[in-house]
């Protein structure tokens, strides 16, 4: 066998291993669903929210982005640090949390989910009475949904 008939099957070779790994890459993508993507998006905020019962501060900032951005109804913003620090204050008593009505949105590596947002409870010492709707954003990261933004606005019926 002369160099170039080696050469030529070595580029052949090389040609279709490519194209093989290409299309097992192309596979794996199709294989997961947007609805996957929603159920994975689901659970962040179902664990989010649970850190949130429960007053989980490292449980809070593993699930946040480091740029999360909470945006309050009144339309102050707040960091991650600062919104985890007014979770987990023993000022802010919640006695009643209820999220539901959750839709998500996901495109690519973004989702976007709105829900309903109910509470009860005390924060310094006032009550306080939420019936809201929220938005939050996540992005996927290589090895997670991280969640990257909230936002809350009272509900007027």
């Amino acid at each position: 066998m002369t160099v170039a008939v080696v050469d030529r099957r070595r580029r052949c070779f090389s040609v279709w291993f490519v194209a093989a790994a290409l299309a097992s890459s192309v596979t794996a993508c199709a294989e997961r669903q947007p609805e996957d993507a929603a159920a994975d998006v689901l659970r962040v905020i179902e664990a989010y929210d649970r850190a949130v019962g429960e007053k989980d501060s490292l449980r809070l900032t593993e699930i946040m982005s480091p740029r999360f951005v909470y945006f309050t109804s009144s339309g102050a913003v707040r960091d991650r640090d600062r919104f985890v620090a007014f979770l987990v204050s023993p000022a802010y008593r919640p006695t009643h949390r209820r999220r539901d009505e959750l839709v998500p949105i996901v495109q690519g590596g973004t989702a976007v989910v709105s829900s309903r947002w109910s509470g009860s409870g005390t924060y310094r010492g006032q009550p306080f009475e939420d019936d809201q709707r929220c938005s939050l954003v996540l992005s996927q990261t290589e090895d997670a949904w991280k969640l990257l933004a909230e936002h809350c606005t009272p509900i007027i019926e």
